[in-house]
């Protein structure tokens, strides 16, 4: 997938793109944590500030699409529509927050990038047992319900600063825990890729597909067709059939009057 393609998934990004990866460009390999929502979750007041505080607490390199200006020299953080799959893709970027959309989990797992988890709603929680248990490949953040299930004197908050600041160092973690993750995560990530390429499983299904698609087209065009030649034989037959009664009823009125 060449750069521009990369920068538009899904809608054309509403940064510069180049900044973006220039800013990567000068941070060490595997060394930055890019967080995300998605399109629609968003975090209550309080926990948005928890967050933010367990990061700083961390001293990792972020990029956080939630609007764009630096923190410091730390962070940048983006406005709008972030180029995700050009961010995930640089080798500067070593953990994914996310919180567990499907396309997110596709695109974490095809970049070989470990996650934390930070499931909002819905399915989102059964993509982060998929990530953290059955592919090992995530860390829990620590959320526990749904964002509308958490209880009213929480203020919205399931994820304490300190908490943050755990999970973290747990995802990044450069020991041999860290190490056998992000092992497993790029063997992921050469699979997904071998299952595109043609001959690949992913690449056949898709190819079947299509085939099965064109072939029920064709086989309906032909009914249709078949079925309009039905039409109009029966309609002929009708017609010729209503005229030969015509011609009956006129001989037999000249008959008459003969």
């Amino acid at each position: 997938m060449d750069a521009d393609a990369k920068a538009g998934r899904g809608n054309r990004a509403d940064v510069d793109v180049n900044h973006i990866v220039t800013w990567l460009d000068a941070r060490p390999r595997e060394s930055v944590l890019y967080i995300s929502f998605g399109s629609i979750a968003q975090l209550p007041g309080k926990q948005l500030a928890e967050l933010a505080r367990g990061l700083e607490k961390s001293g990792r390199s972020f990029v956080w699409a939630i609007k764009e200006e630096r923190v410091k020299d730390t962070g940048l953080l983006v406005r709008g529509w972030a180029p995700q799959v050009t961010i995930l893709s640089h080798p500067a970027v070593g953990g994914f927050l996310t919180h567990c959309g499907w396309n997110a989990t596709l695109e974490a797992i095809s970049h070989g990038v470990p996650v934390l988890t930070w499931p909002s709603f819905a399915d989102q929680f059964s993509s982060e047992r998929l990530l953290v248990d059955v592919l090992r490949v995530g860390v829990r953040s620590g959320v526990k319900v749904p964002v509308m299930n958490v209880p009213e004197e929480a203020e919205g908050v399931q994820v304490a600063s300190g908490d943050v600041e755990k999970a973290i160092a747990k995802l990044m973690d450069e020991g041999p825990e860290g190490a056998a993750r992000r092992s497993k995560a790029k063997e992921l990530a050469a699979e997904a890729r071998a299952a595109m390429e043609e001959g690949g499983s992913s690449y056949s299904d898709l190819t079947d597909m299509i085939r099965y698609i064109l072939d029920l087209s064709h086989k309906r065009s032909h009914q249709r067709e078949t079925s309009t030649t039905a039409l109009s034989v029966s309609l002929v037959a009708a017609e010729l059939r209503n005229n030969k009664g015509n011609k009956i009823e006129s001989d037999a009125s000249l008959s008459v009057q003969s």
